[in-house]
């Protein structure tokens, strides 16, 4: 058997510092007003026994404000040691555990910044994905499947998204949000919602994701949407890209 030794001159904190035997966490972050799925639930539960990467899941739930509950968990994120990507999901999407492990990797081998995978409303009427194109490209020109590539985009939402941690740290620095409540909840408002001036002059309202990533690619950052990954959004059924014509 091969023994380790260290010179006794190494400080006794070095090791701890440099991370050498600790790997980085991933912090999965679930906001839950009501209830969750119970499908959602046990894949969770897959996400918990994941030796690499190794997820650490966190549940917010009451807080009616879904804003100040998805900020309270990045900021919990942001001032916890040993994690450089939160990884946000909505207690109704529907995913493959092999496909979060697909976007850890991705931004860590590629040195992305945020990564989404895109999903279908909820709904029979006029069903469409949930992310915003660049300016001057079409969404349904977008290809998804087997086929699909990684692509930048202006905005996805939420309910799928990965964000390194880097990107908490630059809009803090910038001082884009401040802390807020520090007796009570104490959280930067990183969600908080915000208007955006059109190139017509008049505004629009961004939701409270939307406006985490437009704060974010102020900062330079770039929005990834991954379109190999296919998700369930749950209403009164599955909702997937099939009901799009996507295979």
């Amino acid at each position: 058997m091969i023994r380790l030794s260290f010179p006794k001159a190494v400080n006794s904190n070095l090791l701890d510092r440099m991370n050498i035997f600790e790997q980085k966490q991933v912090f999965v972050s679930y906001s839950v007003y009501d209830k969750i799925s119970p499908r959602v639930y046990k894949l969770m539960k897959i996400l918990e026994v994941s030796r690499n990467p190794k997820f650490h899941v966190n549940m917010l739930d009451g807080d009616a404000l879904i804003d100040r509950s998805r900020s309270r968990l990045a900021t919990n994120f942001l001032e916890l040691k040993g994690h450089d990507i939160i990884l946000f999901l909505d207690e109704d999407i529907i995913f493959d555990p092999v496909d979060m492990v697909q976007i850890v990797r991705l931004i860590r081998e590629k040195n992305l910044d945020i990564v989404g995978a895109a999903y279908v409303t909820k709904t029979d009427k006029n069903p469409k994905f949930t992310f915003k194109a660049l300016d001057g490209e079409n969404e349904n020109e977008f290809i998804f499947g087997k086929e699909g590539i990684v692509k930048e985009v202006e905005y996805v939402s939420t309910g799928c998204m990965a964000v390194r941690k880097c990107v908490f740290e630059e809009i803090v620095k910038r001082e884009m949000v401040h802390k807020c409540h520090p007796n009570t909840y104490n959280f930067y408002p990183f969600f908080m919602p915000m208007e955006k001036k059109m190139s017509d002059g008049s505004y629009f309202y961004l939701s409270e994701d939307w406006s985490f990533l437009e704060r974010a690619r102020h900062c330079g950052f770039k929005v990834m949407l991954d379109c190999t990954i296919k998700l369930g959004h749950v209403g009164k059924k599955i909702y997937d890209w099939e009901i799009l014509g996507y295979k």
